[in-house]
């Protein structure tokens, strides 16, 4: 793999990094202006908010195995289909933006009624904003 091929994939990813960024921006004022959640009875928000984080953590986790296997497998693969890992690991990475800013607003939804939100370390990082 030459040291362009391998810059390519950097910058592939950084930008991949500050999309999924703008995608968390974006949805948590997205879904604040819309109201998610305030419907919803303590149960619902508690057991909604789990789901999501859940799902977080899969594509948190399968992202990091693509990046893994990217950098594996990019001496053998040819630019076209380094591209379309790249640009397949930023669409995920927009999901993932997209579906924490959600959480986030389940989140803060449920310190502001001060529901207790159990489980994992996972779903306590997410709760808590720290994630």
């Amino acid at each position: 793999m030459s040291l362009t091929t391998a810059v390519h994939i950097c910058l592939g990813l950084v930008a991949a990094g500050v999309l999924a960024a703008l995608s968390l921006l974006v949805s948590r004022r997205y879904h604040r202006s819309t109201g998610l959640g305030e419907d919803l009875p303590d149960d619902e928000l508690v057991r909604f908010f789990s789901s999501l984080s859940r799902s977080t953590l899969v594509i948190t986790l399968c992202s990091m195995v693509a990046i893994v296997l990217l950098a594996v497998t990019a001496p053998i693969l040819e630019t076209v289909q380094i591209t379309i890992c790249v640009v397949t690991i930023a669409a995920v990475e927009v999901l993932l933006g997209w579906l924490s800013g959600k959480a986030a607003c389940c989140a803060k939804i449920a310190r502001q009624r001060r529901l207790e939100i159990g489980g994992s370390r996972w779903e306590s990082l997410m709760a808590t904003g720290r994630l």
